[in-house]
């Protein structure tokens, strides 16, 4: 059977709690910042350079910008990530936006801008894994649950790792969408064609497995990340436990998630957040098409295990 079938045999229950409203959104949570006097001039010169068609020019120009602020940091490889895209640079614009990211410091529309155009080049080189994962956090980022571009990527590149049972998610929740546009005409065209490239067997197994979850209330994870234990901790031998509250979106990624309840020495908290962030679920379906999931609960234990 194809590993990613079995994956979804392992499956696990959670049950119910609170959750954040929309307006807690991360990117509405992050605001515009000022560059300094000095450092946005620079960057406006590069950027007229481009305009120009001077791309190298402006990409040496924001190379030679010296400053220790992380937000500066950050814009400058947001720019220069796109000026290496437009010389076809993918890779090195990759590292670019890759930095950017890391630094958690730009404003929302940047950040979601780099997360999308980073999963586009990482799928663009064939790196889909972590296409996958900057997909999925700029979902989460920008809470979106149904985004035609992602999902028409999502489902490619889960055909490219094999993962069938997420391919026809994401398959499935492109052709949800009424076309409107030839663009969008040809993503569902390229919907149905991931959707035939499934082996029958494996079709039945996944509908096999979609019509048993739908006869029961409680949803189905098909992949949890372990949570890394907090090093301050295992040094003092102390363990914990944190229970935290999150929805499921109809892509099946976790989102909105808050801390409920933790042990008293608060060593665990980023640690189980950062893990449950990555979680995946299949989400459930009503009358075939994925519905999200709310108010859900789960607990994080950590222990040291015995050597």
């Amino acid at each position: 059977m194809n590993r990613s079938v079995l994956g979804l045999l392992a499956l696990l229950t959670f049950f119910t709690s609170s959750a954040l409203a929309a307006d807690d959104c991360p990117t509405h949570q992050r605001k515009s910042k000022i560059l300094s006097s000095t450092t946005q001039q620079k960057i406006t010169r590069a950027i007229d350079l481009q305009r120009n068609h001077r791309v190298e020019e402006a990409i040496n120009a924001l190379q030679s910008i010296d400053t220790k602020h992380d937000f500066e940091k950050a814009a400058i490889g947001y720019y220069l990530g796109t000026m290496l895209t437009k010389l076809g640079k993918d890779e090195q614009a990759i590292i670019q936006f890759t930095d950017a990211i890391n630094l958690n410091a730009l404003d929302g529309k940047m950040h979601a801008s780099a997360l999308k155009t980073s999963g586009d080049l990482l799928a663009k080189t064939h790196q889909h894994e972590d296409a996958v994962t900057a997909y999925n956090e700029w979902k989460s980022f920008t809470c979106t649950d149904t985004a035609i571009e992602v999902d028409s990527q999502l489902a490619k590149s889960h055909a490219e790792l094999e993962q069938w049972s997420l391919t026809l998610l994401y398959a499935r929740k492109v052709l949800s969408i009424a076309p409107s546009n030839a663009r969008m005409k040809l993503l569902n065209k390229k919907a149905e064609m991931m959707i035939s490239n499934i082996s029958p067997q494996v079709l039945d197994t996944i509908n096999a497995l979609d019509a048993a979850q739908n006869q029961h209330s409680h949803l189905k994870s098909i992949y949890r990340a372990e949570p890394v234990y907090p090093i301050s901790a295992a040094r003092q031998g102390i363990e914990g436990w944190v229970t935290m509250s999150f929805n499921v979106n109809t892509s099946g990624n976790v989102e909105n998630v808050v801390v409920i309840e933790q042990d008293e020495s608060g060593l665990f908290e980023q640690s189980a957040i950062e893990a449950l962030k990555k979680w995946r679920y299949r989400p459930k379906h009503i009358n075939g098409n994925p519905v999200a999931s709310k108010d859900l609960t789960v607990e994080l234990a950590f222990t040291i295990k015995a050597q």
